[in-house]
C-alpha cells in the first residue's frame, strides 16, 4: 500500500511497460484505479496534443482564458474531449458527469477542492513547448456556521468533504498536475445544513488507504472508521491485515 512518491525508482521505469503489456485498455474506465496504474506517468489525451491537432481556440474558451491566465492572448490550442491519468478516464462535465467531478489541489491530504471540469485543452508556446491544463469550475465551499457540521472532516482525507451544491461564480485554471482522483457524491448527508449540499469522497484508493494506515494507526480506530465512513473500499480482515504489516515493519 505504498504511494508513487514511495515506489523505489529503480522500478519506476518499468511501470508503463508492466501496464502497456497486463492491462488493456478495455480495463480504464471511470474511477477504475488498478494497483499499477496508480504508479503510471502517461497522461493519455484524446486528441493528442500534437500540431496537426492545433485549432483556433472557441471564442468562449478564449474568453475564458484571456481572464484565468492573467490577460494571455493564446488563440490556437487543442481541446480535448478526454484525458487518462493513473487509470482514471477524465471529460469535461457536460459530456460526462460522473467523469466530469474531481479533487484537485497541490498537497493531500490538507490543500484540495473539488470541482466540474469545463475544458481540457493543451496551449503552445512559441518556443514549441506545451503545457496540458484544466477549465475547473469548483463547487462552493461551506460557511463557517454549516461548517461545524461537517463530521467528515474529522476523518481527514479518506473520510471526505462537504460542499455546496452549486458552483463558485469564478472558474478556475489547473495544471493536469493538479489532478488528483473522482470523487464520490452522496448528496444531503447532514440534516442541519438547509442549503443544498453533498459529501465528496475521494476516489484515489491508494492515497485513501496510506491515510488510514499513517494516521489512525491503532486497529480500533481504523476499524471505527470504517463503521462511520463506509464508503471507504476497505474491509475489516484486509485492515486488520494491513495493521499487522504496519507495525511489523
Amino acid at each position: 500500500m505504498s504511494t508513487r512518491s514511495c515506489l523505489p525508482q529503480d522500478l519506476t521505469p518499468f511501470v508503463d511497460v508492466f501496464n502497456e503489456t497486463f492491462r488493456p485498455r478495455t480495463y480504464q474506465k471511470g474511477t477504475l484505479l488498478c494497483d499499477t496504474l496508480a504508479f503510471s506517468q502517461v497522461l493519455e489525451l484524446m486528441p493528442p496534443p500534437s500540431e496537426a491537432n492545433i485549432r483556433r481556440l472557441p471564442s468562449q474558451i478564449h474568453s475564458i482564458l484571456a481572464v484565468l491566465a492573467k490577460g494571455d492572448r493564446q488563440t490556437h490550442g487543442v481541446v480535448h474531449s478526454s484525458l487518462i491519468k493513473r487509470g482514471m478516464s477524465f471529460k469535461p462535465f457536460d459530456s460526462n458527469p460522473r467523469q466530469g467531478i474531481l479533487a484537485f489541489g497541490d498537497s493531500v491530504p490538507h490543500d484540495w477542492s473539488v470541482g466540474r471540469i469545463k475544458e481540457i485543452l493543451t496551449l503552445f508556446s512559441p518556443q514549441g513547448s506545451h503545457e496540458t491544463l484544466l477549465i475547473i469550475e469548483p463547487f462552493k465551499s461551506l460557511s463557517n456556521e454549516d461548517m461545524e457540521h461537517d463530521f467528515y472532516r474529522q476523518f481527514g482525507y479518506s473520510g471526505g468533504r462537504i460542499y455546496y451544491d452549486c458552483i463558485e461564480a469564478s472558474s478556475k485554471l489547473i495544471s493536469h498536475k493538479q489532478i488528483i482522483a473522482h470523487v464520490a457524491y452522496v448528496p444531503d448527508v447532514s440534516d442541519d445544513i438547509l442549503q443544498s449540499h453533498f459529501l465528496a469522497i475521494p476516489q484515489d484508493r491508494v492515497r485513501v488507504m496510506c491515510s488510514i494506515l499513517f494516521s489512525y494507526l491503532l486497529f480500533d480506530r481504523i476499524e471505527r472508521l470504517i463503521l462511520v465512513s463506509p464508503f471507504v473500499l476497505v474491509d475489516k480482515k484486509k485492515a486488520n491485515y494491513m495493521y499487522k504489516y504496519v507495525c511489523d515493519e
